[in-house]
């Protein structure tokens, strides 16, 4: 895991698919039905624990850069 700051809290960032937890697998999915049209925050706050709130309104290269550090979803 990753530790980063993201407006001002600290949070942590998996690195690997041996850092996803099976909770983390099943918010991402509930949170996926929830925000159909942007599944790719769903799946940040739900393996970061950032509120999504917090992501909609942030800039989108911050939201990128969590992104590029999970590189691992899209392999």
């Amino acid at each position: 895991m990753k530790a980063i700051k993201f407006n001002g809290k600290d949070y942590l960032i998996p690195q690997s698919w041996n850092d996803v937890t099976v909770d983390m697998l099943i918010k991402s999915s509930e949170l996926s039905e929830l925000l159909s049209d942007a599944p790719v925050i769903a799946i940040i706050s739900a393996y970061t624990g950032i509120p999504i709130k917090d992501l909609k309104v942030n800039k989108a290269l911050e939201v990128t850069t969590i992104l590029e550090d999970m590189y691992f979803i899209s392999e």
